[in-house]
């Protein structure tokens, strides 16, 4: 006798997070597990079973069951990364916008754009206490889209 499976239920969502999900898809830059989850769901939305999804995006019916989830308990916010647990942060968000502004709006003295050490010694100057990051590479931040990321990433 063969075995019945649960039928598949369209995942619900409205026209706005339909047309917000495209376009998030379509930004070149967005993280590729961001754009794995935004799949999951519109394949969800297209009434597909999560074996079809996971087998058309090469991962588990795991993963799409829970992002599945996850996007009907939390939405968009759902799809993005849960903060990880570790050492708190050393810089609060109000001195990392004032880093960035200062990056965007002014050069530094005795260069033509800032540096990520040059950054990191204005970090130094905002926070005394803290001791400010060595980075491994020096990319030219001020003409980069992805700023508050790096600045991120630098003081972690």
């Amino acid at each position: 006798m063969a075995r019945t499976r649960r039928p598949v239920t369209k995942l619900q969502i409205t026209d706005a997070e339909h047309s917000e999900l495209k376009a998030r898809l379509r930004v070149r830059k967005a993280p590729e597990d961001e754009k794995l989850r935004m799949r999951i769901v519109l394949g969800c939305a297209a009434g597909k079973s999560g074996k079809v999804i996971a087998e058309r995006l090469q991962t588990t019916i795991q993963t799409v069951s829970k992002w599945r989830r996850r996007y009907e308990a939390y939405r968009l916010a759902g799809l993005t990364d849960a903060p990880r647990a570790g050492r708190p942060r050393s810089v609060d968000d109000e001195q990392v916008q004032q880093i960035v502004d200062k990056v965007r709006q002014s050069t530094p003295t005795d260069a033509t754009h800032w540096s990520v050490r040059q950054m990191s010694r204005q970090i130094r100057n905002l926070s005394s206490g803290t001791r400010a990051p060595t980075p491994s590479w020096h990319p030219s931040l001020a003409p980069r889209p992805n700023l508050l990321n790096i600045i991120y990433e630098t003081l972690h």
